[in-house]
């Protein structure tokens, strides 16, 4: 058993804090560097980063040298992958949200309404076969039905209509 895999299987019996809270707003890098190093090494080892809830696969991608150690500017790239992804994770849940929120409303169920989230930015895309108040209706509705759900920063509302 490698050293690195040794590190990994101590690591594994440690409780791990709740990963979507450890690279929320992680401050300065001295500050990040300094919550993770707990036994003042100047390095991080998998056991401290697990203890931050950081999971395996983000310490084994930031750990660039394969030294079963991050240093300070492998901490901060692992840092900024894991909050790229939280946006992604975020972003998807919204986007499932707003989906789920539309298929609710008897007025705008039936449309046929692309919902695309990024940066929790939501875009509404698709159109309305109709012309009349009801159709202008739909579009509006949808619009502030998807403002309405947690989550969301602002509404692209790019429903049109045709025919």
């Amino acid at each position: 058993m490698t050293k690195f895999q040794k590190m990994i299987a101590i690591g594994s019996v440690l409780v791990t804090a709740g990963a979507s809270n450890v690279f929320a707003a992680a401050g300065s890098n001295a500050d990040s560097i300094a919550q993770y190093d707990t036994n003042h090494d100047h390095k991080i080892s998998v056991q401290e980063a697990m203890v931050r809830g950081m999971p395996i696969k983000a310490f084994e991608a930031a750990d660039v040298n394969h030294d079963a150690y991050l240093s300070a500017s492998e901490l901060r790239g692992a840092l900024a992958a894991q909050h790229k992804m939280q946006f992604a994770i975020n972003d998807d849940a919204v986007t499932l949200k707003v989906k789920s929120a539309l298929l609710q409303n008897a007025l705008v169920r039936d449309l046929n309404v692309q919902v695309m989230t990024e940066n929790g930015v939501v875009k509404l895309t698709g159109f309305v076969t109709h012309h009349d108040e009801f159709a202008t209706a739909q579009i509006m509705t949808a619009g502030q039905i998807a403002a309405n759900v947690v989550g969301v920063e602002r509404v692209i509302n790019n429903l049109e209509i045709t025919g």
